[in-house]
Protein backbone atom coordinates (compact mmCIF):
# COMPACT_ATOMS: atom_id res chain seq x y z
CA UNK A 1 0.00 0.00 0.00
CA UNK A 2 1.38 3.38 -1.20
CA UNK A 3 -0.42 5.57 1.87
CA UNK A 4 0.94 8.71 3.15
CA UNK A 5 -0.14 12.21 4.69
CA UNK A 6 1.11 15.87 4.17
CA UNK A 7 0.42 19.57 5.23
CA UNK A 8 -1.46 21.13 2.79
CA UNK A 9 0.37 24.00 1.25
CA UNK A 10 3.76 22.42 1.98
CA UNK A 11 5.69 21.94 -1.09
CA UNK A 12 6.41 18.46 -2.85
CA UNK A 13 9.20 16.58 -1.81
CA UNK A 14 12.26 15.58 -5.00
CA UNK A 15 10.47 12.21 -6.49
CA UNK A 16 7.25 12.75 -5.21
CA UNK A 17 4.46 11.37 -7.19
CA UNK A 18 1.46 11.12 -4.73
CA UNK A 19 -1.58 11.90 -6.12
CA UNK A 20 -2.60 14.14 -3.44
CA UNK A 21 -6.11 14.66 -1.84
CA UNK A 22 -7.22 17.35 0.53
CA UNK A 23 -9.56 15.89 3.13
CA UNK A 24 -10.64 19.83 4.80
CA UNK A 25 -14.23 20.56 5.04
CA UNK A 26 -13.19 23.94 3.37
CA UNK A 27 -11.64 25.08 0.20
CA UNK A 28 -8.14 27.58 0.78
CA UNK A 29 -9.92 30.86 1.18
CA UNK A 30 -10.05 33.43 -1.17
CA UNK A 31 -8.19 31.28 -4.05
CA UNK A 32 -10.14 30.26 -7.08
CA UNK A 33 -10.65 26.80 -8.28
CA UNK A 34 -8.45 26.91 -10.96
CA UNK A 35 -5.54 27.56 -8.52
CA UNK A 36 -6.27 25.30 -6.01
CA UNK A 37 -3.42 22.41 -6.84
CA UNK A 38 -0.33 25.03 -7.28
CA UNK A 39 -1.67 26.99 -3.71
CA UNK A 40 -2.11 23.87 -1.26
CA UNK A 41 -0.21 21.90 -3.83
CA UNK A 42 -3.44 18.96 -3.82
CA UNK A 43 -5.03 17.44 -6.76
CA UNK A 44 -8.82 16.21 -5.46
CA UNK A 45 -10.37 17.64 -2.69
CA UNK A 46 -12.83 15.25 -0.52
CA UNK A 47 -14.49 17.32 2.06
CA UNK A 48 -16.88 14.83 3.23
CA UNK A 49 -13.90 13.02 4.65
CA UNK A 50 -12.98 15.21 6.92
CA UNK A 51 -14.70 15.49 10.52
CA UNK A 52 -18.17 16.99 11.15
CA UNK A 53 -18.69 20.31 11.93
CA UNK A 54 -20.51 19.25 14.71
CA UNK A 55 -17.38 17.06 16.03
CA UNK A 56 -15.06 20.10 15.54
CA UNK A 57 -17.11 22.15 17.35
CA UNK A 58 -16.77 19.60 20.27
CA UNK A 59 -13.19 19.38 20.36
CA UNK A 60 -12.87 23.07 20.43
CA UNK A 61 -14.15 23.27 23.97
CA UNK A 62 -11.39 20.06 25.28
CA UNK A 63 -7.73 20.02 25.70
CA UNK A 64 -6.18 19.40 22.30
CA UNK A 65 -2.81 18.93 24.31
CA UNK A 66 -4.47 16.27 26.44
CA UNK A 67 -3.76 12.87 24.71
CA UNK A 68 -7.10 11.28 25.83
CA UNK A 69 -8.62 13.95 24.09
CA UNK A 70 -6.79 13.32 20.91
CA UNK A 71 -8.17 9.51 21.18
CA UNK A 72 -11.61 10.31 22.25
CA UNK A 73 -11.79 12.70 18.87
CA UNK A 74 -9.99 10.23 17.09
CA UNK A 75 -12.49 7.21 18.02
CA UNK A 76 -15.54 9.47 17.28
CA UNK A 77 -13.67 10.53 13.81
CA UNK A 78 -13.87 7.14 13.04
CA UNK A 79 -17.38 6.77 14.11
CA UNK A 80 -18.51 8.93 11.83
CA UNK A 81 -16.30 7.42 8.92
CA UNK A 82 -17.67 4.30 9.18
CA UNK A 83 -21.25 5.39 10.12
CA UNK A 84 -22.50 7.15 6.46
CA UNK A 85 -22.20 4.61 3.09
CA UNK A 86 -20.66 7.87 1.47
CA UNK A 87 -17.66 7.85 4.20
CA UNK A 88 -17.17 4.12 3.87
CA UNK A 89 -17.67 3.95 0.19
CA UNK A 90 -14.64 6.74 -0.12
CA UNK A 91 -12.66 5.11 2.21
CA UNK A 92 -12.60 1.92 -0.06
CA UNK A 93 -11.49 3.70 -2.55
CA UNK A 94 -8.72 5.19 -1.29
CA UNK A 95 -7.71 1.71 -0.15
CA UNK A 96 -8.16 0.72 -3.65
CA UNK A 97 -6.61 3.52 -5.25
CA UNK A 98 -3.65 3.46 -2.95
CA UNK A 99 -3.24 -0.51 -3.96
CA UNK A 100 -2.63 0.37 -7.23
CA UNK A 101 -0.65 3.90 -6.89
CA UNK A 102 0.64 5.80 -4.72
CA UNK A 103 -1.46 8.67 -2.87
CA UNK A 104 -1.55 11.29 -0.10
CA UNK A 105 -4.11 12.78 2.56
CA UNK A 106 -3.75 16.40 3.28
CA UNK A 107 -5.10 18.47 5.81
CA UNK A 108 -3.89 22.55 6.91
CA UNK A 109 -2.77 21.36 10.59
CA UNK A 110 0.80 21.74 11.88
CA UNK A 111 0.97 18.35 14.12
CA UNK A 112 0.28 15.73 11.60
CA UNK A 113 -0.10 13.39 15.53
CA UNK A 114 -3.17 15.34 16.21
CA UNK A 115 -4.74 16.04 13.15
CA UNK A 116 -7.56 13.67 11.47
CA UNK A 117 -5.35 13.06 7.91
CA UNK A 118 -3.38 10.75 10.62
CA UNK A 119 -6.27 8.20 11.17
CA UNK A 120 -7.62 8.25 8.28
CA UNK A 121 -4.41 6.85 6.96
CA UNK A 122 -4.76 4.05 9.47
CA UNK A 123 -8.16 3.68 8.73
CA UNK A 124 -7.56 3.21 4.75
CA UNK A 125 -4.62 0.64 5.73
CA UNK A 126 -7.10 -1.32 7.81
CA UNK A 127 -9.75 -1.11 5.60
CA UNK A 128 -10.39 -4.20 2.63
CA UNK A 129 -8.37 -4.65 -0.27
CA UNK A 130 -5.59 -2.49 0.88
CA UNK A 131 -2.04 -3.99 0.72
Amino acid sequence: MKITHFQLGEARKRGDKAFRISVTRRPPRGVPREEWESFGKFDAWFPFLAPSARLLTELKSKDWRDERVVAWFYDRYEKELSADAEKRSAVELLARLSARMPIAIGCYCADADRCHRKKLVEVVKRQRGAR
